[in-house]
C-alpha cells in the first residue's frame, strides 16, 4: 500500500513537472522522500525542480545524492553533468556525460549533451560527431517503435 502511495504521488508530481509547476511537483516529491528517502529517481526529480526554480546549489546536492544511491541512474549523471557544464567545471561535466552514456549506450540525449559540451568548449568536430551519434540512435529508436 505504501509503494502504491509513493507511485501515485510520483505520477502526480511528474504531471506537475510537465506543466512547469515546480512548486507542487517538489511538494509531492518531498512527501514521497519522507516515505522513501533513498529513492534515486525521486531525488533526481527533486533536483530538477530545484534547478528549474534557479536553486542550482540544492539541485546539485540532490543529483549527487541520486547518483550515490543508484550508480546506474544515468539520468542523474546527465543532470549533474548539465550543472557541471553550467558551472564551467568542464572536466567533471565530461566525466559525468560519459558515465551516463556508458550506463545507457542508447541514451540519445546523452550523446546530444556531449555534442553541446564539445560545442561549448570549441571542439566542433567532436560536437558534430556526437550530434550525429544522437541522431542515429534517435532514428534507430523511432524506426524500432514503428
Amino acid at each position: 500500500m505504501i509503494k502504491q502511495l509513493v507511485s501515485d504521488l510520483h505520477s502526480r508530481a511528474l504531471h506537475y513537472l510537465q506543466n512547469n509547476d515546480y512548486f507542487n511537483a517538489e511538494k509531492l516529491i518531498s512527501h514521497c522522500l519522507i516515505i522513501d528517502p533513498k529513492n534515486s529517481e525521486l531525488l533526481r526529480i527533486k533536483g530538477i525542480c530545484k534547478y528549474m526554480e534557479g536553486d542550482i546549489k540544492n539541485a546539485k546536492i540532490h543529483f549527487k545524492q541520486a547518483v550515490k544511491n543508484n550508480l546506474k541512474n544515468y539520468l542523474a549523471y546527465s543532470n549533474l553533468a548539465n550543472i557541471n557544464l553550467f558551472e564551467k567545471d568542464f572536466s567533471l561535466a565530461l566525466e559525468n556525460y560519459k558515465i551516463a552514456i556508458k550506463i545507457n549506450p542508447q541514451y540519445a540525449e546523452g550523446y546530444n549533451n556531449l555534442g553541446n559540451f564539445y560545442q561549448q568548449v570549441g571542439e566542433y568536430e567532436n560536437a558534430i560527431y556526437y550530434y550525429n551519434l544522437a541522431l542515429k540512435i534517435e532514428s534507430k529508436i523511432q524506426h524500432c517503435n514503428k
